[in-house]
């Protein structure tokens, strides 16, 4: 056989066991936390007299308390892929190759090692496309594609965790921290801006405490956490499972 092929089966084969493993850990019946509204109305009301604004509206009434999982950086060592790390978290792959429709880029993708993708751009226009990283409909916070497609060429640039076929670890099993408490805690906040503010949104998912580096092969226990992102872009993120702030 091929080696090249074997490759390409051994590596699709990987990551079906473990997405096998992932959706097993994100489908346990975990405890949930449901908030009244008059507790969601105070928090509404201390964070105004704080000069924070928010809308109740955006404020969930209920989490989970979901566990970690453990991932790891992109290993890319594929032989038709010219890999570069400009730096930091990033890398950048180019591979020659014509490219006609979302399917191709996908499986191009996959060949690659890069899986759950999520195209958040139009998806039409194959020339410049945008993707993000989501597991079971969570997104993975911070992590993106950027992917440029040109007569004969593909180049993708980013920032890709990818299972590391080991399970994380099972914190907490008493009740989720609730939302309201990870508001009250955002007030003391040192690194948000001071003076009058405003919450946009509230997004749960998961966050990678600790990566810094795409060249190296790393492990991170990926944790759930809630994103908290300002109108001036400016986004933080908590612990969703005792209100730790990540850094």
């Amino acid at each position: 056989m091929n080696w090249n092929k074997l490759k390409t089966f051994l590596i699709v084969l990987f990551s079906a066991l473990n997405i096998i493993l992932i959706i097993t850990m994100l489908t346990k019946d975990y405890k949930e936390a449901v908030i009244p509204q008059q507790t969601i109305q105070d928090t509404v009301d201390v964070l105004k007299k704080r000069g924070i604004t928010i809308d109740k509206a955006i404020i969930p009434e209920r989490s989970k308390n979901m566990e970690g999982f453990a991932m790891q950086t992109l290993k890319l060592d594929s032989p038709e892929a010219k890999v570069t790390y400009p730096g930091g978290e990033l890398f950048e792959i180019t591979v020659s190759q014509k490219i006609s429709s979302l399917k191709e880029l996908t499986s191009l993708l996959e060949r690659l090692g890069i899986q759950y993708t999520e195209f958040v751009s139009d998806i039409k226009n194959l020339k410049q496309l945008k993707a993000v990283e989501t597991i079971d409909d969570f997104r993975i916070f911070g992590n993106f594609l950027d992917v440029s497609v040109t007569a004969d060429k593909v180049n993708i640039k980013g920032k890709w965790l990818v299972p590391s076929g080991v399970e994380g670890e099972d914190e907490d099993k008493a009740e989720p921290c609730q939302v309201t408490s990870i508001l009250i805690e955002f007030i003391s906040n040192p690194d948000r801006p001071q003076g009058k503010i405003k919450i946009k949104n509230m997004e749960f998912g998961y966050f990678a405490p600790g990566y810094t580096l795409a060249e190296k092969v790393q492990s991170f226990i990926v944790v759930p956490c809630w994103e908290i992102s300002l109108d001036t872009g400016e986004k933080f993120y908590y612990d969703a499972r005792n209100g730790e702030y990540l850094r």
